[in-house]
């Protein structure tokens, strides 16, 4: 039987044709990168770490440019040092897909602390800086009210983050108006967005918290 032809862009299934459900490819993958990447080490910065009731380990780690996602199983990596948020680290282990989600992260087998990472190191050098500047100064504190009638939120109308607030509010406490202002939070102009965003919902004085 001859293969049908196709006028469009997009290719046309046939019986020769192999479909795979989302779990074969998943798990391809998982066969691919697990037999073509031997273990290896990793250097980045400690950017999320949390350890779960089963006793397994997840953090993050990270460079100027991108993030790993990391998993330690539980009992099999001896840790001399605590790892801390913004702590540089080497880690060496494999690399594994995890099929339901179709993410892959490296399986660490030994972790080596290398210091202060230095996006940790450039971060505390501008609150030091800010320090200095009196920026956290207890006098410009101002008391939170217990119950806030009406709340500004500076973001993006369409993000995740808005929605995230209302479901939260809605969800504890009824009655709450939420004063929202646009603004881009994140690319070129979320800075300048934002900061006016901050001063436009300072000028109300029917807000109680921002």
């Amino acid at each position: 039987m001859p293969k049908p032809e196709n006028s469009g862009f997009l290719p046309v299934v046939t019986q020769a044709d192999r479909v795979y459900s989302v779990s074969e490819i998943n798990n391809l993958v998982k066969q691919i990168l697990e037999d073509t990447v031997d273990h290896v080490w990793v250097e980045g910065e400690i950017s999320k770490h949390t350890t779960a009731t089963s006793g397994h380990r997840y953090l993050t780690i990270k460079d100027e440019g991108a993030v790993l996602d990391c998993a330690m199983w539980k009992n099999t990596v001896r840790l001399d040092f605590k790892p801390d948020l913004g702590i540089r680290v080497r880690a060496y282990g494999y690399l594994s897909v995890y099929p339901p989600r179709g993410s892959y992260q490296l399986i660490i087998t030994q972790l080596v602390g290398v210091g202060i990472g230095p996006l940790e190191a450039a971060f505390q050098k501008m609150k030091e800086n800010l320090l200095n500047e009196g920026l956290f100064d207890e006098s410009h504190k101002r008391p939170l009210p217990q119950f806030p009638e009406k709340i500004g939120v500076v973001t993006s109308p369409t993000g995740a983050v808005i929605q995230d607030i209302r479901r939260t509010i809605a969800s504890r406490y009824s009655g709450i108006e939420i004063i929202l202002h646009p603004a881009k939070v994140q690319g070129e102009g979320a800075k300048e967005e934002i900061v006016a965003g901050i001063e436009t919902l300072n000028q109300r004085y029917d807000i109680d918290v921002l």
